[in-house]
């Protein structure tokens, strides 16, 4: 039975449930049990193609509101997200090209776990999701792309779940993503590593990400015809391999000095085996971990101190940079924050206000007043109609809006809060009084 172009394969259902009317029009068909049952095996196939088709556009959406973001650096109200280079160091991209990349590399993470659950559906679900990341980064600067393996290594693991399908087809035709692959490593890492070394001090470069590339370049042209050309791949894999075998010993004198066993391995792949530099290596690279999490700290606090600070009149928080140039020239840190955000982050317009003994005075003024305020009430800055359902369930004001200030306006995280301040955040009169009020207006 056919209704509306689809088959109507479940007879359990009514046909109402199929949407079907008195004016519905049916074609009625009588096939054999076979066709029966390959008619619903088609149709299984195609909703399975279906869901995994509105997944894939669900991730995303998902990952495109994450790449969106903040305020162009990567920072929102209640989240810190930034780009960093192999050196620790924070990226400055364009919107489009920060999009792309984060667009990119979050598709990208999220199809490699799909592939690591082994089972077909997975596989072609990990597929798309790769071919999805493939396409974000084209949106990405290719002078951008340049400077970063991030998309050699997508092509690669492209082609790596290719070959775990069984996919020859694909994968007669991967030779080209393979050579893309070696082209950007050779841009990101220098035609002989020489980028990476110089990078990590003159330590020898991982090198297997160089074996997956010859064994996937062997496979590749195994299943194009080109013999020779997969033996060569082949042997040069086996001998990149044989030169990241570690000695035992090494590993064990670096475990008795306290290292993890995966650290110790990259850092002993990194020194080409010598065990002096590996240490040598480890040292500086804890030391670079040290100074990154103090950066992430300091950034950290900052997120918290601009919330402080309020808004703009255009709805961005108040800009780092500008209200460093203004503390240099010796203004008090909160006043010159509020003259940048009433100035929308305008350092000029900012530092005419605070040169002006008139209007400093009128900012000054309006400081106290908010201060004062907030003393009495709690931030100001928190949404009121978050407020009134906390104080509803029985809490203090002030104390809904210190915790809804504290959880970025979030009635979770503001619930959260309250509960850890125990009896003194209740106000269970007015949690009574509300209700009463509520009451008589129904």
């Amino acid at each position: 039975m056919i209704a509306g172009g689809r088959n109507l394969l479940d007879d359990a259902k009514p046909l109402r449930a199929y949407n079907v009317t008195a004016s519905s029009r049916l074609l009625v068909t009588r096939g054999t049990a076979a066709h029966s049952a390959e008619l619903a095996g088609a149709e299984a196939a195609a909703g399975a193609e279906e869901a995994r088709a509105a997944k894939l556009e669900r991730l995303k959406a998902a990952a495109d509101r994450m790449a969106a973001r903040g305020d162009g650096r990567g920072l929102t109200d209640r989240y810190e997200f930034s780009l960093e280079n192999q050196a620790g160091t924070a990226l400055s991209l364009s919107d489009g090209d920060r999009r792309g990349l984060v667009l990119g590399l979050a598709l990208h993470d999220k199809g490699k776990a799909s592939m690591e659950a082994g089972e077909l559906q997975a596989g072609l679900a990990a597929l798309g999701e790769l071919l999805l990341a493939e396409e974000s980064f084209g949106l990405v600067s290719p002078s951008v792309l340049e400077g970063v393996d991030n998309l050699a290594m997508l092509l690669l693991d492209i082609v790596w779940c290719c070959y775990k399908l069984r996919d020859v087809s694909r994968l007669g035709v991967c030779s080209e993503r393979l050579a893309q692959a070696r082209r950007m490593l050779a841009k990101a890492h220098g035609p002989h590593q020489e980028r990476l070394r110089l990078l990590h001090g003159g330590f020898s470069p991982e090198q297997a990400i160089y074996v997956r590339l010859e064994l996937l370049e062997g496979v590749v042209a195994f299943h194009s015809g080109e013999a020779s050309a997969a033996a060569a791949h082949l042997a040069a894999a086996q001998a990149r391999w044989q030169r990241l075998q570690l000695s035992p010993g090494a590993l064990l004198a670096l475990a008795e000095m306290g290292y993890a066993e995966q650290e110790a391995q990259r850092a002993l792949r990194f020194s080409g085996g010598d065990l002096a530099a590996a240490v040598d290596f480890l040292t500086e690279q804890r030391q670079r971990e040290q100074e990154r999490r103090a950066e992430r700290r300091k950034q950290r606090d900052w997120l918290r101190e601009r919330e402080a600070y309020g808004k703009t009149p255009s709805g961005k928080f108040v800009d780092q940079q500008p209200l460093q140039q203004l503390l240099q020239l010796g203004y008090q840190k909160g006043l010159a924050a509020e003259a940048l955000r009433a100035a929308d982050n305008d350092g000029q317009a900012a530092l005419d206000v605070l040169g002006d003994p008139v209007r400093r005075g009128a900012l000054q003024l309006a400081l106290i007043a908010q201060q004062m305020l907030e003393e009495e009430q709690g931030p100001q800055s928190v949404k009121a109609s978050r407020v009134w359902r906390l104080t509803a369930m029985g809490f203090k004001e002030k104390a809904a809006r210190i915790a809804l200030k504290a959880a970025g306006n979030s009635i979770e995280g503001a619930l959260e809060q309250l509960q850890a301040m125990g009896e003194d955040a209740c106000d269970p009169e007015a949690a009574v009084a509300r209700g009463e009020a509520a009451a008589a207006a129904v």
